[in-house]
């Protein structure tokens, strides 16, 4: 039986400690698991999801719900259907109850990763619902937020030392 062909997922923007642990981390059970690992994407969904349609890899590894669908649920939800109708596999380390594999039901899948992807999207209303209220506190104190004018003269720009 010839072996499965993995590809593996990893956000980018993530701190080089944080990548590397993820990679060892996936690379481990990709080679436990006797898979062949032919694809390494670092961010690029785009080019994850054209190399799924293509059938270049038969198993999608990546570590956290997070880190392939950060936008709410139907984004999420969008790409799960897109590998599923492309016929790949998937399996997230972090949270084995979301993969789709021959180990776990699609009702617990797709409930888990809804709500994963919910919560994911409400911290992100709260944290610009936040960034919204503390400048709207800092204008109310007067103070001048934004980018300085081109060519501006001010003390720190002229290369003054502000006291």
């Amino acid at each position: 039986m010839a072996r499965m062909r993995a590809a593996i997922f990893i956000p980018k923007g993530k701190q080089d400690v944080l990548v590397r642990s993820k990679i060892a981390a996936l690379t481990a059970y990709a080679s436990g698991n006797r898979y062949t690992i032919v694809r390494r994407y670092f961010g690029q969904l785009n080019m994850l999801l054209h190399d799924s349609r293509l059938g270049r890899w038969d198993i999608l590894l990546f570590c956290a719900p997070a880190d392939l669908a950060s936008r709410g649920i139907a984004p999420s939800l969008h790409i799960f259907s897109r590998l599923k109708a492309h016929g790949r596999m998937w399996h997230c380390l972090d949270l084995p109850l979301i993969s789709n594999d021959e180990s776990t039901s699609g009702v617990g899948r797709d409930t888990v990763a809804a709500f994963m992807a919910a919560l994911r999207l409400d911290m992100a209303r709260s944290i610009s619902k936040n960034t919204k209220a503390a400048l709207a506190k800092r204008r109310a104190q007067g103070v001048k937020l934004g980018r300085h004018p081109k060519g501006c003269r001010c003390d720190l720009h002229a290369g003054k030392v502000v006291a």
